[in-house]
């Protein structure tokens, strides 16, 4: 596998997509790269708004994010571990909160 990009729509009131990017990790041998864009839209506004439409969905939406994201590499992952019998905490670590994120 090179590359796997899947897109979907939004489980939410927000607009926007949700994009997970799947290929063969540079930095973990053996692992596996998972990027998941969890895209938000908004209307377009009057310039000079479009920061604090971003803001508040930011922080409206942080949490739900966080744990949609970590669900879907958790079960990516987890899908892996029933093909290669190796353990999903061998290969990869989900930061938890915006820290470390870095």
């Amino acid at each position: 596998m090179r590359s796997l990009t899947m897109e979907g729509q939004r489980p939410d009131e927000f607009r926007g997509y949700i994009r997970v990017q799947v290929e063969p990790s540079i930095k973990i041998h053996p692992g596996v790269y998972v990027r998941v864009n969890d895209h938000y839209e908004i209307e377009t506004l009057q310039p000079g708004t479009g920061s604090d439409a971003m803001l508040d969905i930011f922080q409206r939406a942080w949490g739900a994010s966080l744990t949609r994201s970590n669900h879907i590499i958790a079960t990516l992952l987890e899908k892996n571990n029933d093909c290669t019998g190796m353990a999903t905490n061998q290969l990869f670590r989900v930061p938890r909160t915006a820290a470390e994120w870095g």
